[in-house]
């Protein structure tokens, strides 16, 4: 049974990006399963083929803002994909490959913010998929919550077979992230307790067997608030993890993928108390992890969002 040291912005390279949305779709590498992110849903009823050389555009049957997660085979097939509409009163629903909705695929608790969900294969099976769905401020659902999707069920279009079993009951910030374990089977499913304004940074990671989901690790590093809006980016080995979040945060940890470990911070920016000109929102590692691009968002009134990209090779690094 399946249960539950700061820098300056004279060492960066800062690009205006004025009017214009940088969207950062951030993927852990593994053998034999790169081609499961092959195909991306997202946005309202956009998708991106990326099987070819040459990218192909196709409809999708999404509708919504915020948060979403795509799933293909080893082969780059679409499998299901799932998103949070917001006008439907926040639940997340699971689409098909045919751009319908999936058998048992409607109200799961979700609420549409924008890392809020991530989809697994489930360890030791070639047909069940774990959906981790959040909602973080609506107070009957507030928590983390899984649903299980069966793919040989229905006909091969597959079918929410276990819905809305809850992980926590607690306020999670908006930063729900997985990663492969070090024995090669496993998953790390991270959270971050969030009370929107004390300052402990505390991290709830979560191994999931082919048995359970266990209970969370939890790590409370003291060094940022346990805000709402966080992002966690893991480098394409699994070894080092970048935090940041809106507040001109930004700290890379080392990461230990057989024991969940996250040690060794290394502080790059602190959190702004006042004027504010950090305000970081997304971010990606370059491909051999040598470099750190961040976003920013407009908060605080500024009009402009910017791309900047940090040389983590450089000394001021080490």
């Amino acid at each position: 049974m399946w249960s539950l040291k700061t820098t300056r912005l004279s060492d960066v390279k800062l690009y205006n990006m004025k009017r214009t949305i940088i969207l950062f779709l951030l993927f852990a590498k593994y053998a034999n399963c790169q081609n499961q992110n092959n195909i991306w849903c997202f946005g309202d009823s956009a998708g991106i083929d990326f099987n070819n050389s040459s990218t192909i555009s196709f409809a999708s049957g999404m509708r919504g803002r915020g948060g979403c997660t795509s799933v293909a085979d080893s082969s780059g097939y679409l499998l299901f994909y799932s998103f949070t509409n917001a006008t439907t009163n926040y639940s997340t629903r699971v689409f098909s490959n045919q751009h319908q909705i999936m058998q048992g695929g409607d109200t799961i608790v979700g609420e549409a913010w924008y890392n809020d969900m991530v989809s697994i294969p489930k360890p030791n099976s070639n047909n069940l998929y774990c959906l981790i769905s959040m909602s973080e401020t609506n107070v009957p659902t507030q928590g983390m919550w899984y649903s299980l999707v069966d793919m040989n069920a229905n006909g091969g279009l597959g079918s929410v077979i276990v819905k809305n079993v809850r992980m926590n009951n607690f306020r999670n910030a908006d930063c729900v992230t997985a990663i492969k374990h070090g024995n090669g089977r496993d998953w790390w499913v991270f959270s971050k307790y969030s009370t929107n304004s004390t300052s402990f940074n505390r991290f709830y990671t979560y191994l999931v067997t082919p048995d359970t989901i266990m209970p969370p690790i939890v790590q409370n590093l003291n060094n940022a608030a346990d805000g709402d809006v966080q992002r966690i980016i893991f480098n394409s080995k699994g070894t080092k993890m970048m935090q940041i979040n809106p507040l001109g945060f930004m700290c890379e940890y080392d990461f230990d993928r057989c024991t969940a470990a996250i040690t060794n911070p290394h502080l790059i920016f602190p959190e702004q108390t006042s004027n504010y000109n950090r305000l970081f929102w997304s971010g990606a590692y370059s491909p051999n992890d040598s470099l750190f691009y961040i976003s920013t968002n407009r908060f605080f009134g500024i009009d402009t969002s910017y791309l900047f990209q940090f040389d983590l090779t450089a000394a001021i690094f080490h």
